[in-house]
C-alpha cells in the first residue's frame, strides 16, 4: 500500500517537472519571437 502511495507521489512529480519544462520552452521561444 506505501508502495503505491509512493509511486502517486512520483508520478505527480513527473508530471509538475513535464509542465514546468514545457512551460520553460515555451517562453524560450517567445523571447526569440519563434511563436
Amino acid at each position: 500500500m506505501v508502495k503505491l502511495l509512493e509511486l502517486c507521489e512520483n508520478l505527480k512529480i513527473e508530471v509538475e517537472n513535464l509542465k514546468a519544462e514545457k512551460e520553460a520552452l515555451r517562453m524560450l521561444k517567445e523571447r526569440k519571437g519563434l511563436v
